[in-house]
């Protein structure tokens, strides 16, 4: 898995959180139109959690703007 990391000088701002803990950015299109979307950044212990138990062996790797999260299923 990979996916961007929150970087405050380079992310959307967050426009909400919801009751579940989501988070959302507002979404501009080049044609103008503007979509909410919903878009979390786990943390390392988030995301391995979610894996489920068919996941072993997790290794998060953060880098600066990114983070990749690998790990084999049983």
């Amino acid at each position: 898995m990979l996916d961007n990391s929150f970087v405050q000088t380079s992310n959307l701002p967050i426009s909400r959180r919801d009751a579940e803990g989501n988070t959302y950015q507002i979404r501009t299109l080049d044609d103008g139109s503007s979509y909410e979307v919903v878009k979390n950044f786990p943390t390392a212990e988030q995301a391995v959690s979610a894996l489920g138990p068919r996941a072993i062996d997790a290794r998060w790797t953060p880098h600066e703007h990114y983070w990749v999260l690998e790990y084999e299923l049983k």
